[in-house]
């Protein structure tokens, strides 16, 4: 039995990081998405579900590399005001939706992700 915890730990622990990575936030907690995939892996370790030693070996740099580039790009559109361009342009109030606006809303949504 005491060799299903870690296995059974390890699912719940997942499952939970994965929501609040999904929601964005741990609704009563001031804790985002970095800090909840901290939390998790933090207790992985400590629930033995992942060794001490395995930690760093399970890090992939390249995934990390990628996710930092596309907060630099996110971060840029954000301050460069593409999202309010991008609501203007897609608006209803100015009449019929271009080929372009579909397209442009869905980026709008791909980057408030961020």
């Amino acid at each position: 039995m005491l060799g299903l915890l870690p296995e059974t730990a390890a699912i719940a622990i997942f499952a939970m990081t994965y929501l609040v990575v999904a929601i964005g936030r741990l609704p009563g907690f001031r804790l985002d998405r970095a800090g909840a995939a901290l939390v998790g892996a933090s207790l992985m370790v400590a629930v033995g579900a992942l060794p001490l030693e395995e930690a760093p070996k399970a890090i992939d740099f390249d995934t990390i590399i990628l996710l930092l580039g596309v907060m630099i790009v996110v971060a840029n559109l954000r301050l460069s005001g593409f999202s309010v361009l991008s609501m203007v342009g897609s608006s209803p109030a100015h009449g019929t939706r271009s080929r372009f606006s579909p397209r442009l809303s869905w980026s709008r949504e791909f980057c408030r992700l961020f």
